[in-house]
């Protein structure tokens, strides 16, 4: 089910600004919808936005972990 949210929403969710949030909307790179007018932005978009927007972090082998602790 969509969870659709405002600009001051999104931004305490992705832990952005939300003057970061509006910047990225006008330059197209944060998911939107505008309905009426209105900023919106339906969550399960965002998430989906984000996963593919991160950097992966770097996979620690078993040995790694071993060697960090001794």
């Amino acid at each position: 089910m969509a969870r659709f949210v405002r600009v001051k929403e999104v931004a305490k969710y992705t832990q952005l600004k939300e003057r970061t949030i509006r910047s990225y909307v006008l330059r197209n790179i944060i998911p939107h919808i505008k309905v009426n007018g209105s900023l919106v932005f339906d969550l399960d978009v965002i998430d989906t936005w984000m996963r593919d927007n991160s950097k992966a972090l770097p996979e620690v082998t078993e040995q790694e972990v071993s060697d960090e602790n001794r």
